[in-house]
C-alpha cells in the first residue's frame, strides 16, 4: 500500500516547486534587463551616428560653398587684372600717339579712370573696389600704387560667410601692372555673446 504523504513531504515539495519557479522568474528578469540594455545601447549608438552624419553633411556643405566663393573670387581677380592691363595698354597707346613725356603726362589718373570704366562695363564695381594710394598723387613718379578689394557675399540660404580678397596694384608705364594679394580669407560672422547671469553689487551695512 502507498503511504500517504506526510505534511513534511508536502512542505518539501512546495519548497522545491517554489525555488524552481523563482529561479525561472529571475532568469526571465535578467534576460529582459539585458535586452533593454542592448536596446538602449543601440539607440545611443544610432543617435551618435546620426549626429556625426549631420556634422559631416554640414561640413561638406560649408566646404562646397567656400570653394565656390574662392572660384568666384579667382574669376573676379582675373577680370580685374585684365581691366588693369587694358587700361595700361590704352595709356601707352595714347602716350605714343601724343608724344608726351612722362613728367608732363598725368597718366596715373588716366590709368585709374580707364580701369574703373572697364570694371564698370563688365559689372564688377559692386564687388570690386580700387582706390589710389597717397603715393599716386605725385604725378611725376614713374609708378602708381592702388589698393583693391574683392568681396564675394555669402549665400544666405547656405548660411556661409563673406569672402574677401585684398590686393595691391603697382602700375608702371614701362611694364604691365602687377597685382600682389595681401589677404585671401573668409570673413568670420559677427555675433554677440549672451550676457547670461546678471550680477548686482550687494550693499552690506
Amino acid at each position: 500500500m502507498r503511504k500517504k504523504p506526510t505534511h513534511r513531504n508536502k512542505d518539501n515539495n512546495l519548497r522545491e516547486t517554489g525555488n524552481a519557479a523563482s529561479r525561472r522568474g529571475s532568469a526571465t528578469v535578467m534576460v529582459i534587463m539585458m535586452v533593454m540594455t542592448l536596446m538602449l545601447l543601440g539607440v545611443f549608438s544610432m543617435m551618435a551616428s546620426y549626429s556625426g552624419l549631420a556634422i559631416a553633411r554640414r561640413n561638406a556643405e560649408w566646404t562646397e560653398h567656400h570653394y565656390q566663393q574662392e572660384s568666384q573670387a579667382s574669376e573676379k581677380l582675373f577680370l580685374t587684372h585684365q581691366a588693369l592691363h587694358t587700361a595700361w595698354e590704352k595709356v601707352n597707346h595714347e602716350k605714343e600717339e601724343n608724344g608726351e613725356k612722362d613728367e608732363t603726362n598725368n597718366w596715373h589718373m588716366v590709368f585709374y579712370q580707364d580701369a574703373m570704366k572697364t570694371l564698370e562695363e563688365i559689372s564688377l564695381l559692386e564687388t570690386v573696389s580700387l582706390e589710389p594710394s597717397l603715393k599716386t598723387r605725385d604725378t611725376s613718379s614713374e609708378s602708381a600704387f592702388f589698393a583693391g578689394e574683392i568681396l564675394v557675399l555669402a549665400d544666405k540660404e547656405g548660411k556661409t560667410q563673406d569672402f574677401l580678397v585684398e590686393f595691391k596694384v603697382i602700375a608702371q608705364l614701362q611694364a604691365p601692372p602687377e597685382i600682389n594679394i595681401t589677404s585671401w580669407r573668409s570673413i568670420p560672422e559677427i555675433f554677440e555673446y549672451d550676457d547670461g547671469i546678471l550680477f548686482w553689487d550687494v550693499e552690506v551695512d
